[in-house]
């Protein structure tokens, strides 16, 4: 009888440990998720600063073309 009690509550443990190890693996795999999200976002906002940077270029060449011209 105590035999039994023990493998029941065995069984018990081990369904709780499989829930944490759900738990676990699941939080490590929303950390890293967002992690590369985040990477994701600051690749894509280095991009755009660096498409406004030479947009600016172009149109401060443009603008500095177009007084000498008129000069």
């Amino acid at each position: 009888m105590p035999h039994e009690i023990l493998t029941e509550n065995n069984i018990r443990t081990t369904k709780n440990l499989k829930k944490c190890a759900k738990w676990i693996f699941w939080s490590i795999g929303m950390l890293i998720g967002l992690l590369l999200l985040a990477i994701l976002v600051a690749f894509i906002f280095s991009l755009i600063s660096i498409l406004l940077k030479k947009l600016n270029a172009n149109i401060m060449t443009d603008y500095n073309t177009d007084t000498a011209m008129v000069k």
